[in-house]
């Protein structure tokens, strides 16, 4: 990992273009991390385990030292002279490498978690259990694309993203609504419930972070073109786009349709209050 950093040649500065895709490598290197982070984290959370979760330490450190090491090197790119392009595909490199370092620590934080639940013998009840491994298979996926289409600026997986994000978004409030009906009901423990949230809290910052990077993706491609961020999403969200409406529909169908199964399989009311969540 790390002759990662080594790519960071201070001899290729006065090139430009080629010090930032030796940056661009550094990043593919952190994606790469970010990915194995989280299924290290979602795994932690059903049965904990020290070695992995040193791995995973390991691997935050990794994505520390990048996000300085990239941004110190870019800084002295700086010093000369860039065309047009340059200075956004530069803004593009320093956004992403600061949207990856979050999700890593977005990552630490599940890992925290799971070490909470792991200390406190917190478990989730078999309901909460099914939705938490939905929104995570949903959040793997959104972090697949955006890793993949920041290597490859694949068109079809870097619009393949909002839709998702905005799908993890329903997700996690539907999530929240059916936790607050199982603490209504007492099928819940107040503690597991703290878990819980804090659970989903994560994830959907994940999911928000994949999205930052697929917008600055299309920035930077659309760099001769007057692009504004605000009013892309808002016309996205209108729901105005074919392939945005068909996207959100198979992905409700992958992600959304299966919570309905899983409500109705969840036993409805504990007359004694299960301390599970």
């Amino acid at each position: 990992e790390n002759q990662a950093l080594d790519l960071l040649d201070e001899r290729l500065l006065k090139n430009p273009r080629i010090a930032m895709d030796q940056c661009r490598k550094v990043l593919i290197a952190m994606g790469e991390s970010i990915q194995e982070n989280l299924h290290i984290a979602a795994g932690l959370i059903t049965q904990y385990d020290d070695h992995r979760e040193r791995r995973l330490q390991d691997n935050e450190r990794f994505l520390d030292k990048c996000e300085a090491g990239v941004g110190e090197y870019l800084v002295k790119t700086t010093h000369h002279t860039m065309t047009e392009e340059e200075s956004h595909l530069s803004t593009e490199i320093l956004q992403t490498v600061s949207d990856y370092e979050r999700i890593g620590d977005y990552c630490v934080n599940i890992s925290e978690t799971a070490q909470y639940m792991t200390e406190n013998k917190i478990s989730f009840s078999e309901a909460g259990r099914r939705e938490t491994q939905l929104l995570f298979s949903a959040v793997f996926r959104i972090v697949d694309l955006t890793v993949t289409a920041f290597r490859t600026e694949d068109a079809d997986r870097i619009y393949a993203i909002e839709p998702l994000e905005e799908t993890v978004d329903t997700l996690v409030e539907k999530l929240r609504s059916n936790h607050v009906q199982r603490l209504q009901d007492d099928r819940c423990a107040v503690e597991s419930g703290i878990s819980f949230i804090e659970l989903l809290n994560n994830l959907e910052r994940i999911s928000d972070h994949c999205s930052n990077i697929a917008i600055y993706i299309i920035q930077k491609q659309k760099v001769f073109e007057d692009f504004d961020r605000h009013s892309y999403l808002q016309e996205l969200h209108k729901g105005h786009q074919v392939r945005y409406q068909e996207l959100l529909n198979e992905y409700s169908v992958e992600f959304l349709d299966p919570l309905n199964t899983i409500s109705a399989q969840a036993p409805k009311k504990n007359p004694a209050a299960d301390p599970a969540e």
